[in-house]
């Protein structure tokens, strides 16, 4: 067991966050179950979903600079409850202010690192941060310019907002 050590944004502002965590392994990396959801017969609320690689899509916005692939959610497994990817941002790029009314998106960044604006405040951000941006906060991030791409884990709960990256072009990851 590891403990995972998270800086969290809020709103009365940055609140630090210990919790035991366990990294589930398959053996040999092979999906376990991969069955395609069917949106007219939805699995009950506790079943357990996987979307192997094959059932991943990518897409790339802002100019192919932003690409996002989906790992968990309507698009892979037919989950609605929440929604998982891996958002990598070029260096240089920036994520305009915006606001996701009815959904918190929660971030833990794998690399790279920027400037993140949540509400009126401004956070450094890099590899190792966790951030929490509750639903109706503006926010937006800023990648650094010199340095390596961000490369985040991005979950919305419930699912949603990552529907409008379907906007830009599907690519092969």
């Amino acid at each position: 067991m590891t403990r995972f050590v998270a800086r969290v944004a809020t709103g009365l502002g940055l609140a630090l966050l210990a919790v035991p965590c366990v990294a589930p392994t398959v053996a040999g990396g092979e999906a376990l179950a991969s069955a395609d959801p069917d949106p007219a017969h939805p699995s009950p609320a506790n079943a357990a979903l996987l979307a192997g690689p094959a059932r991943q899509p990518t897409w790339a916005v802002a100019g192919g600079k932003v690409k996002v692939r989906f790992l968990h959610g309507p698009d892979t497994t037919g989950a609605r409850d929440a929604a998982v990817s891996r958002l990598t941002a070029e260096p240089g790029v920036e994520v305009a202010v915006h606001v996701h009314e009815s959904s918190d998106e929660l971030l833990w960044i794998q690399e790279g690192g920027g400037t993140m604006r949540i509400g009126a405040d401004l956070f450094r951000v890099g590899a190792g941060d966790a951030v929490r941006v509750p639903r109706g906060v503006p926010h937006g991030v800023a990648v650094d310019a010199a340095g390596p791409a961000l490369v985040a884990v991005q979950v919305y709960t419930p699912s949603g907002p990552e529907q409008r990256f379907t906007q830009g072009e599907r690519v092969a990851e």
